[in-house]
């Protein structure tokens, strides 16, 4: 004969097996509701090469390698700092533009098992730029104790200098390379640090940015830009489309094309 105690233990045997029937857990991907989840993308703003007020090149690039993708993507354009906030604080899946360098990641302590690295969007080298008519910076010891503006891309001063510069070395961030050349011009700083595209660009709008000073066969840093995402089915799906559409506009002259490089 049953006891009263053991009916009781299977009425809540029933009611939690019929819930978890009612409310299954939901797979990667997938919200409870079996729809999938949007994919989150935090966008770092690059005035004249990812911005949402005057587009660049890269968002056009952007456009591209996500087009036609099936499943929800959300991207948010975010300043330089907050863009890597979010994605080092698991806030966003990815980051564009983000680097291909592993001490880039390392650093967080992320290694490469954790991180999806889309192929190569661009291939750009940190410069160091002084006045016309002053020494070349040609080695890391030119850099030894000099004062430098810096505009770091996709970076900010608090990632670069630990990794890339001279312990010894002064750094004031720039929110733009022609801010950084401004205050060179100005004798604030005594070297312009920044990205040799964003530097193509802005030569482009300002052809008087040719007249400062670099040594071609010395970068401080040579990186590729690429998307970067935690590792998961859902953003292994979305990379492998990626990379089709990168190698289809590379394939296709169209890549250079966009990029001028």
């Amino acid at each position: 004969m049953i006891s009263l105690t053991q009916i009781k233990c299977l009425r809540r045997v029933a009611f939690v097996t019929l819930s978890c029937l009612a409310f299954p857990v939901a797979s990667a991907g997938q919200n409870l509701s079996g729809k999938a989840v949007s994919i989150e993308i935090a966008g770092v703003i690059i005035p004249g090469l990812f911005d949402m007020g005057n587009p660049g090149p890269y968002n056009e690039i952007y456009d591209l390698i996500t087009a036609d993708y099936t499943q929800p993507i959300r991207l948010r354009a975010l300043p330089i700092r907050r863009a890597r906030r979010s994605f080092f604080g698991e806030r966003s899946d990815c980051i564009f533009v983000g680097s291909a360098t592993p001490r880039v990641y390392a650093e967080r302590g992320m290694t490469a098992d954790d991180l999806v690295f889309s192929k190569s969007i661009n291939s750009i080298s940190m410069m160091a730029y002084t006045r016309p008519g002053e020494p070349v910076i040609r080695s890391e010891d030119d850099l030894e104790g000099k004062l430098i503006a810096l505009d770091a891309g996709a970076g900010s001063v608090d990632f670069v200098k630990p990794l890339f510069l001279p312990e010894s070395t002064g750094a004031i961030q720039t929110n733009t390379p022609a801010q950084a050349f401004a205050l060179l011009e100005q004798r604030r700083v005594d070297v312009a640090v920044a990205f040799d595209y964003d530097v193509s660009l802005l030569m482009k709008r300002d052809p008087a940015i040719a007249n400062f000073e670099f040594e071609a066969d010395y970068s401080i840093v040579s990186n590729e830009d690429v998307l970067v995402c935690r590792r998961s089915k859902q953003v292994e799906e979305l990379m492998s489309h990626v990379n089709d559409k990168l190698e289809a506009l590379r394939a296709s002259g169209r890549l250079s094309e966009i990029t001028g490089n």
